[in-house]
């Protein structure tokens, strides 16, 4: 007996088994939901049932007698628009399962009965979520050559296709918002024409506009082509993606985008876009090439990126400055502005809330022969707000700082930045640079500087004293001088708090104000490798973990600790320090210039009275204590000295000489007579 034969009763049972059971399922949870799931399900039989009438319908009787109901379309395109809508044919088939529309002819109308825009050909391919909508929703809408005029007039009123649009209204926007629910929106080989009577502008035609729209639900995107008058530019590529937030009232608020736009122009005249739109700073003339990148948030500019490559450039970019006049610049231009995003502003404040500017692999050459060579360089700045002072960075990462100071006068700087340029004056050359300070110069409250140098020079600064806490400012502790230099090459790692030095110089100036007695202080080599911290109770600790110099009568090397006090009037100014240090070579009629500023001055006269001539040579020498009890001697025979101090070495032809004061033994002045050209070892 065949093998279906025997099966087959069975699998007729499970079946009817299967559909029993279904069958008590849907009795058993209709009544549970109090019939509600029946009448959903008869809900579905009803609305497939009605959607096949429906298809049927416009599959057999509509679609293939379109052109009898031109009146009708006719009708709801003017409903939809808002303006009058005429149709010269009119053609209809399919798309797969969806409805097709050809519409030829299609003239728009304004008020006045007068054409505004002609639409050669319009194709439309309808979505079935027009049913659900119960408005018209396209699956595609293509447009083929479309002329359109847009007009302002010397009153600053907005035509566009001869129809009035009004800005001061904002309007319900039914007519955007339905533009944005399509899916796709393909316009090709379009012309544009704008005429700009306020600004008194020459007509400006666009050829070949090509523009694609892109809709899903909350997010959109474009792409624009069209080419301007060969004087003006190559053609131009414009693309932008955006969304909207969920469950937007209107889609088409701008006010609520967030996005992204591009712009490509390639062989472009600065100059002559000029009478259509306002630069952002005056520019004269310039050619090149520009792309740019625009981040959007709620119609505010929130970050602009443009790769330039101009040549012959004349620009001014701030009222007050002089004219830059460049014969070419190339780089990226990073700008983004920071605002508050509860705060619903659209208005610009360039820069005034917080910026952040970025010059990357940035040249440029001037008329008369000064060149930027390529540098990377970026700014940023926060305005002062909830008691907090303002903050200012710069971020180098290869930087000329002359060549950089021949285009300041040039530059959109503010006026404390340019004071602060003139203060230091800096030059040299900057390699993986970082500043960031806290304050508006020259009352900072805090400082942050890291990165390496290469013939750095700066003028020195005063010193500042202690600042007491007011009701608009916190406390600053005291600041010593700055010290200045030229040709200074190491790297440097600083803060208000400390920081670490290391030198590898050669034919350098030091600059110390405050420090020595004779402020200038040349070297033929040094190196060091240096700390320094700021401690409380306004104290500096110094420490030299290595340092080796050579100057013109001296060379040797030493390392150590001070601990000084910033205060101008402490008991204590000299402090205390423990020091090591050799010297190779050193002509003794020299000790006064090395002496601090600080120094007693019975101890000053004391060294420079007695030691007025001679070399030493190999000289060690070891000095740790508090200084205000220099030279250590002690009080009696029993009692201990209150510090170390001692010099071991030789010296040749030395020349010593008495030195009244109140060092010696209960405060007379020790009596040294005058020897001439001692030789030996001390």
């Amino acid at each position: 007996m065949p093998t279906d034969q025997v099966n087959s009763p069975a699998a007729g049972n499970r079946f009817s088994d299967y559909w029993r059971l279904a069958r008590q399922c849907y009795a058993y949870t209709n009544i549970a939901t109090h019939h509600v799931l029946g009448a959903i399900i008869k809900l579905l039989v009803v609305a497939y049932f009605l959607f096949a009438v429906l298809f049927l319908t416009l599959r057999y009787a509509v679609l293939p007698n379109i052109d009898r109901y031109k009146g009708e379309v006719e009708q709801m395109a003017t409903r939809t628009i808002g303006q009058p809508v005429t149709i010269s044919t009119i053609y209809a088939s399919w798309r797969g399962l969806r409805p097709y529309l050809f519409l030829g002819g299609v003239a728009i109308h304004d008020r006045n009965g007068r054409t505004a825009l002609n639409l050669p050909g319009v194709a439309a391919t309808f979505s079935w979520w027009s049913v659900p909508t119960a408005e018209v929703r396209l699956y595609s809408l293509a447009i083929s050559r479309p002329d359109l005029d847009i007009e302002r007039d010397e009153n600053g009123k907005l035509f566009v296709g001869g129809i009035f649009i009004d800005t001061q209204k904002s309007g319900d926007g039914k007519g955007a918002d339905w533009v944005l629910s399509q899916r796709e929106i393909v316009i090709r080989d379009g012309r544009l024409r704008w005429n700009d009577r306020k600004r008194n502008a020459p007509e400006l035609a666009l050829e070949g506009v090509n523009l694609v729209l892109r809709n899903a639900w909350l997010h959109h995107r474009f792409a624009l082509n069209a080419t301007p008058p060969a004087s003006f530019a190559a053609p131009l590529d414009v693309r932008a993606v955006f969304s909207h937030p969920h469950f937007a009232q209107r889609i088409s608020d701008a006010a609520q985008w967030k996005g992204e736009l591009y712009a490509d122009l390639r062989h472009t005249d600065l100059a002559a876009w000029k009478r259509y739109f306002d630069y952002p700073f005056d520019i004269r003339q310039g050619k090149g090439e520009v792309r740019a990148w625009l981040d959007f948030d709620r119609a505010r500019i929130a970050n602009l990126t443009a790769d330039l490559m101009l040549s012959d450039v004349s620009a001014r970019l701030r009222a007050d400055l002089q004219p830059l006049n460049l014969m070419r610049l190339g780089g990226r231009v990073s700008v983004r502005e920071d605002f508050d995003a509860r705060i619903m502003d659209a208005a610009p404040a360039f820069g005034a809330r917080g910026h952040t500017i970025a010059l990357s692999d940035f040249s440029l050459e001037t008329e008369d022969g000064l060149v930027l060579p390529s540098t990377t360089v970026s700014e940023t700045y926060r305005p002062a707000r909830n008691g907090q002072p303002e903050k200012t960075g710069v971020s180098v990462k290869s930087l000329d700082l002359q060549m950089l100071a021949n285009f300041v006068e040039r530059l959109p700087l503010s006026a404390a930045q340019l004071k602060m340029l003139a203060d230091f004056s800096p030059s040299g050359k900057l390699q993986d640079f970082s500043a960031q300070w806290q304050g508006a110069y020259p009352a900072i409250s805090s400082y942050n500087i890291k990165g390496q140098f290469n013939g750095l020079s700066m003028k020195a600064q005063a010193p500042r004293p202690a600042r007491p806490k007011t009701a608009t400012s916190a406390a600053q502790a005291a600041v010593p001088a700055i010290p200045g230099f030229a040709n200074l090459t190491g790297r440097i790692d600083a803060s208000d708090r400390g920081g670490t030095l290391n030198l590898a110089s050669s034919q350098l100036t030091f600059n110390l104000p405050g420090y020595l007695p004779d402020p200038v202080m040349p070297f033929d080599q040094l190196t060091m490798d240096a700390g320094w911290t700021f401690q409380g109770n306004d104290q500096l600790l110094l420490e030299v973990h290595s340092m080796e110099f050579a100057q013109e009568g001296l060379s040797g090397a030493l390392s150590g600790k001070h601990l000084m006090s910033l205060a101008p009037h402490s008991g204590k100014a000299l402090g205390a320090i423990d020091l090591t240090g050799h010297i190779a070579r050193f002509e003794i009629a020299q000790i006064g210039r090395y002496l601090p500023s600080n120094t007693h001055e019975d101890l000053r006269h004391w060294l420079v009275g007695g030691l007025i001539g001679g070399t030493a040579r190999d000289v060690d020498i070891r000095l740790k204590g508090d200084l205000a009890s220099f030279p250590f001697r002690a009080e009696h025979a029993a009692a201990r000295p209150k510090g170390e101090f001692s010099v071991n070495g030789r010296i040749d032809n030395g020349r010593l000489n008495y030195t009244p004061g109140k060092f010696g033994k209960d405060g007379k002045a020790p009596f040294w007579p005058l020897l001439d050209a001692i030789n030996g070892t001390i």
